[in-house]
């Protein structure tokens, strides 16, 4: 859901305004790019590619934990790219706020942009858990799938959950 709703975003920029530069990338992409301009020397071509953006988008930011330098680059990139009010946005598994392994520097920067998307409600995990169960030619009990839509679980957790339960059911 975050990468859709993400690519979305991008979308609708790129359909107002054509022109923009926009990056999507994951975090690793991000990260692999860095230690390869750092080992190639072309360090400043790199700064160059990502702090002229007119907007950037980073998915699995939570990539990103205890990798120091990256986050150091990320940091400098990121605060010149809202300096110059470009639009930022990152994917994230869970709220920053309970993230280890970041700077106290980066959460900072980060918790000045952050926008919380709660929970799916119950129907749709609901809706989920059944797709789930169905693409595997499981039937499942109706008190279950109440019982997992109503647990305080991220979506890609309760798909995990329920292919574990496919898996002993098989």
């Amino acid at each position: 859901g975050k990468t859709h709703l993400m690519r979305a975003f991008e979308n609708y920029l790129l359909e107002k305004e054509p022109s923009r530069k926009i990056r999507f990338v994951s975090a690793e992409t991000f990260t692999n790019e860095f230690v390869d301009s750092i080992k190639n020397k072309t360090n400043r071509e790199f700064k160059e590619k990502y702090r002229k953006l007119d907007a950037i988008f980073i998915d699995d930011f939570n990539y990103l934990r205890n990798k120091t330098s990256t986050q150091e680059e990320l940091f400098y990139t990121i605060s010149e790219l809202i300096e110059r009010k470009a639009f930022v946005c990152f994917g994230i598994t869970t709220p920053f706020s309970l993230k280890e392994g970041f700077s106290d520097r980066f959460i900072r920067l980060i918790k000045g942009i952050q926008i919380d998307m709660p929970y799916p409600g119950f129907e749709t995990k609901r809706k989920i858990i059944m797709q789930t169960f169905e693409k595997a030619n499981c039937f499942m009990n109706g008190d279950l799938v109440d019982y997992l839509a109503k647990s305080e679980v991220g979506v890609n957790e309760l798909v995990g959950i329920c292919k574990k339960i496919i898996l002993m059911k098989q």
